[in-house]
């Protein structure tokens, strides 16, 4: 959160430096839940969680590691807050769905990625947490997938996602908003 407003008053090394430092925390609690980095986005980061097999569609392991973000915040933060720097707040959002995999681009610069509806879905998700004020959403296929007791969720709210005309009901993950409480004295 105000990543745009943290940008705006560092110099290009100092964004750079923030940005890169962020990453390298969060990264390993989606590696440590077998997820794989797609690519990061400025500070965003998509990370997909295929599971084990069949059965598996990596719902789990995604809402973990989304926990497990959270969890590392305190640490990060409590660094940046001795360094002078402000905290930082995110949000995470998780869509379950079937997803292809293949090569985008042109003849001089040709990427490797998935597309799909889940990986929209995820983004306006994410971008709910803004308006619902919560550390981490996940969507209705997400939830479906979890089993039961596995993780604390409630609902947040009955929505029509930008660019959907299906309503879709949309859950916090409680597990991460004890997870991720800093105070800037601690």
């Amino acid at each position: 959160r105000s990543f745009t407003s943290i940008v705006e008053k560092s110099t290009a090394k100092e964004s750079f430096a923030f940005i890169n430092s962020y990453l390298a925390h969060m990264e390993p609690a989606i590696k440590e839940q077998r997820g794989f980095v797609d690519k990061f986005i400025g500070d965003a980061i998509m990370a997909l969680f295929a599971g084990d097999n069949a059965d598996d569609d990596g719902a789990v392991d995604a809402v973990a590691a989304g926990v497990a973000m959270n969890r590392a915040l305190p640490a990060y933060n409590k660094d940046r807050v001795a360094r002078g720097l402000a905290p930082v707040r995110i949000g995470i959002g998780v869509q379950t769905g079937t997803l292809t995999c293949g090569t985008l681009g042109g003849a001089h610069h040709i990427k490797c990625t998935v597309i799909g509806d889940p990986v929209n879905t995820a983004s306006r998700v994410e971008g709910m947490t803004k308006m619902y004020g919560a550390r981490f959403l996940v969507g209705e296929d997400t939830k479906a997938a979890l089993p039961a007791g596995r993780f604390t969720l409630r609902t947040a709210d009955r929505v029509t996602p930008k660019g959907k005309d299906v309503p879709t009901t949309i859950y916090e993950v409680l597990d991460a908003a004890d997870a991720a409480v800093f105070d800037r004295r601690s």
